[in-house]
C-alpha cells in the first residue's frame, strides 16, 4: 500500500499540475486510490484485512473521508 500512495501522489501531481499545492486535495486523491487497491486486493483475498483501511473504507461509505483525511493529514 506504501507503493501505491506513492504511485498515487505521483499521478495526482503529473494529471493536476495546477493543484500541486492544494495537499488536502492530493491527500484525498491518493487516499481514495489506495482504497480502491485494497478492495481490489479484498477481492481476491477476504482475509488480508487491515483494520486502519477497513476504518478509511467505512468512513468513505458514510461520506466523511475527506474531513477524515484532513485531519490526520493536518
Amino acid at each position: 500500500m506504501t507503493w501505491q500512495y506513492m504511485l498515487a501522489s505521483t499521478a495526482f501531481l503529473v494529471e493536476n499540475p495546477g493543484k500541486a499545492s492544494d495537499l488536502d486535495a492530493m491527500n484525498l486523491s491518493t487516499v481514495e486510490s489506495v482504497l480502491k487497491s485494497y478492495r481490489a486486493i479484498l477481492q481476491q483475498k477476504p482475509d488480508a484485512k487491515a483494520k486502519a483501511l477497513d476504518d478509511l473504507l467505512k468512513k468513505q461509505s458514510q461520506g466523511k473521508l475527506k474531513d477524515s483525511v484532513q485531519r490526520q493529514c493536518h
